[in-house]
């Protein structure tokens, strides 16, 4: 994978998850390939599905079932490919039924505006924070995407920004608006200087010691705001995401419009948020369907 330059990201979680396996095999003295067959398989699958978290007791979500278990599939056929196993053991596995869900976790405009005044603008820290929480807002990136950052890929004169490896590793131009525009030229002309020790470091946003962002620092910060504006919503990053399409959705935007600046490589990814566009749906309905131009019969 690192050869076909897959993400530094993705490798991680490939290593992580694969390791969960062979240490799942370990404990059960399964210590050679020839040991790898359909029923070891079908026993992993048992365990993931009954397995739950040390911390809430909670199972697996049934997609985090189908990843474990989708990258032991793809390792076994890398075994058969490289002849290392005569036959592929994950053959015959059924995976669990995934039910496409809508992301219903939005926050409102006015939610949105109480967030955005909650970072302290008299200190450093609270200055980067909103450039930051602005950013999110307005281009709808990942968590992921926006430590990957660098000061280059702001194009402030042009009004755009320029995400590099996105998922899939794919780049992308997306379009940033005038305010997060202004915070951010804020964050680089009076914070940024400050932060950062030595020339090198490109990174657009930096901690306070002057480094890239670690990529689960947006998600601890962004949560701290959240639950500080009386947030009731689960989640961090994403909510800014969600929230902004749907809105831009609702005022109009075209969903293939949408789907580049969400970066979908499919269509069908973004047209959940035409099922989430509820009060759009229902002005259209109000102006269209003959049962509601009508009272009730009397």
């Amino acid at each position: 994978m690192q050869l076909k330059n897959h993400s530094e990201r993705t490798l991680e979680k490939w290593q992580a998850t694969l390791t969960r396996f062979l240490n799942w095999c370990a404990e059960r003295e399964i210590c050679e390939l020839t040991q790898l067959t359909p029923e070891l398989i079908a026993a992993y699958q048992r365990y993931l599905f009954y397995y739950r978290k040390p911390v809430d007791q909670q199972p697996l979500h049934r997609r985090t079932q189908v990843y474990y278990l989708g990258s032991v599939r793809s390792w076994c056929r890398w075994l058969v490919k490289q002849k290392l196993l005569a036959e592929e053991p994950t053959a015959g596995v059924e995976y669990p039924k995934l039910q496409r869900s809508l992301p219903t976790r939005l926050l409102s405009e006015d939610q949105v505006a109480k967030v955005m005044n909650l970072p302290d603008l008299t200190t450093p820290v609270g200055l980067r924070d909103r450039a930051m929480l602005e950013t999110f807002y307005s281009t709808a990136i990942r968590r992921s995407e926006l430590t990957q950052l660098d000061v280059y890929d702001l194009d402030a004169a042009r009004g755009v920004l320029v995400v590099r490896r996105g998922k899939g590793g794919k780049d992308r131009i997306v379009p940033i608006g005038e305010t997060a525009l202004y915070w951010l030229d804020r964050y680089l002309s009076e914070v940024r200087p400050g932060f950062v020790a030595h020339w090198e470091e490109h990174a657009l946003f930096v901690s306070y010691r002057g480094r890239r962002f670690h990529r689960n620092f947006p998600s601890i910060a962004v949560r701290q705001y959240l639950r500080r504006a009386g947030v009731s919503q689960t989640g961090s990053c994403h909510l800014f995401r969600h929230t902004a399409v749907t809105q831009m959705l609702e005022r109009g935007a075209d969903i293939r419009c949408l789907q580049a600046l969400l970066g979908h490589a499919s269509l069908e990814s973004t047209q959940v948020y035409t099922h989430v566009s509820i009060p759009h749906l229902r002005e259209v309905h109000r102006r269209t369907h003959p049962a509601s131009r009508t009272g009730p019969e009397e």
